[in-house]
């Protein structure tokens, strides 16, 4: 639809498919990620903390609400092969900061 309206490449990025399919979800992945953590993922609430106390997120795209959100849903493709999980400086901000003591890191 973007496309054929002539939006350019950036918007019509924006405007792809956000939508949550059963298919692209591994419930495995929730799990692993549970037990490597040792915390609960499903806990967290998407309040933001995180992101807004990682001192990597004003200067690039990591967004660690977005990667536990992934996790959650358990999407392990578009977690794992995301290239700004490599930008987390693993300071602890986000789980020192987390109101529901959730260790994303």
């Amino acid at each position: 639809m973007a496309r054929s309206k002539g939006y350019p490449e950036a918007l019509e990025k924006k405007l792809h498919d956000q939508r949550f399919y059963r298919e692209d979800s591994t419930p495995d992945f929730t799990k692993r990620v549970e037990g490597i953590s040792r915390t609960i993922a499903h806990m967290c609430y998407q309040c933001g903390t995180c992101t807004g106390s990682c001192p990597s997120a004003p200067r690039s795209t990591y967004r660690i609400r977005k990667f536990m959100r992934r996790a959650v849903l358990g999407l392990e493709n578009e977690a794992l092969n995301d290239p700004d999980l490599w930008l987390c400086t693993t300071c602890y901000s986000c789980t020192d900061r987390c109101p529901r003591d959730i260790a994303p890191t």
